[in-house]
C-alpha cells in the first residue's frame, strides 16, 4: 500500500473548499534554513514527490509550502530526515553514570 500523499489527499492537504488555507510559501533556500537542511535536500524531496513545488507565472523561482513539509516529515520519517532533530527518529541517548571515565586515544601525555 502506498503512503498517503499530502498534496492530493483531502484529509491531509485541507483541499476541501471549507478547509482551504493560505499557503506559507518560501524559497527553497529559506525552507532549507528553516529545517536546517541544505537546499539540495529540499530539491531531492521535490524530485521524489514528497513535497510540491510552486512557481508564479513568469518566474523561475520555485517555492515550497512550509506547512506541507511539516506534514511530509511526519508522514515519511525514515525517508525525510528532519534536520532540527539532531540524532534521528530512532536514536536512543542514555545518560552515563556520574563515575564514568573518559576514553582517550592515548596521544595526550
Amino acid at each position: 500500500m502506498a503512503d498517503p500523499d499530502p498534496t492530493t489527499d483531502p484529509e491531509l492537504s485541507g483541499s476541501s473548499p471549507s478547509e482551504r488555507r493560505a499557503r506559507c510559501l518560501v524559497t527553497i533556500e529559506s525552507a532549507a534554513r528553516h529545517f536546517q537542511k541544505t537546499p539540495k535536500s529540499i530539491t531531492n524531496w521535490l524530485g521524489h514527490g514528497y513535497i510540491t513545488g510552486y512557481r508564479s507565472a513568469g518566474s523561475r523561482t520555485i517555492l515550497v509550502d512550509i506547512d506541507e513539509i511539516e506534514v511530509a516529515l511526519a508522514l515519511y520519517p525514515k525517508k525525510m530526515r528532519d534536520g532540527r532533530k539532531v540524532y534521528g527518529a530512532n536514536s536512543r541517548i542514555v545518560a552515563l553514570p556520574t563515575q564514568a571515565v573518559a576514553v582517550t586515544d592515548g596521544t595526550d601525555q
